[in-house]
């Protein structure tokens, strides 16, 4: 697997705050958080990182397997696909039109971090109210206009 993703912005809003990423499925009503290395690769993921990148540039920065990494990242990558959080785009390049890098290029001294296995963490606990919002009910013309049934 060499895809890369993008976030699916039609239905999801996300925002980091001190290192969690939260994630609100606006359609659904779910919320959902990301900490650690489930983190790092969500960002890899908005900054148009590919598979294989994420995992290079986890590998330089955690101390783990190479094999551990590649599942771990696939099988977070496999819930948020699951989940509608993001979508898989076919491979298109060789390499990421960004300069983002997950890893600290240039600082060989730095000590590699202990690697988590990534969780994603779902809760449906405030799924009545975040649907409850007026804004659920309109297209694209925006708000007062209600959707075509």
């Amino acid at each position: 697997m060499d895809n890369s993703f993008q976030i699916n912005t039609k239905k999801i809003a996300e925002e980091t705050i001190d290192g969690e990423v939260m994630i609100i499925n606006l359609d659904e009503g779910y919320y959902y958080s990301l900490l650690d290395t489930g983190a790092d690769i969500w960002n890899g993921i908005k900054n148009g990182l590919s598979y294989q990148e994420i995992i290079s540039d986890l590998s330089k920065r955690y101390f783990c397997s190479q094999k551990e990494i590649e599942i771990s990242v696939e099988n977070l990558i496999a819930q948020l696909v699951e989940e509608d959080i993001i979508l898989s785009l076919p491979k298109v390049r060789s390499q990421s039109k960004t300069n983002y890098s997950l890893s600290a290029e240039g600082n060989e001294n730095i000590e590699k971090l202990e690697f988590k296995i990534p969780q994603l963490q779902k809760y449906t606990d405030m799924q009545d109210l975040l649907t409850l919002d007026p804004i659920h009910d309109v297209d694209e013309t925006g708000w007062p206009n209600s959707k075509q049934v």
